[in-house]
């Protein structure tokens, strides 16, 4: 069981995967747009949000104000955009595991 926190901030994550792409770098303006979609626009509501994904590891710092997305933290049935080669690694891992 997980806190209302986490979960809320699994949505925040899945929506900049959704939006931005799984590799990409965010400013935390666009992380701050999609904290005040789901949560609040109240600013100190938004900092403590990024201090949560930043606790959580969901957010990798890159530069000041700017972010990685740690996609893995999602659930594996929660992801919506996995590359092709993502996919052929999985099968290749699979394969060579088989005696």
């Amino acid at each position: 069981m997980t806190s209302r926190a986490y979960r809320k901030c699994q949505q925040i994550l899945k929506r900049l995967i959704i939006k931005c792409g799984p590799t990409a770098r965010v400013g935390k303006g666009a992380v701050e747009k999609q904290i005040e979609e789901i949560v609040g626009i109240n600013q100190r509501t938004k900092n403590d949000y990024v201090k949560a994904m930043l606790d959580f590891e969901m957010l990798i710092p890159y530069s000041k104000e700017v972010y990685r997305l740690n996609w893995s933290k999602l659930a594996k049935e929660d992801m919506t955009q996995l590359t092709l080669q993502d996919f052929q690694t999985k099968l290749e891992v699979n394969v060579e595991e088989k005696p």
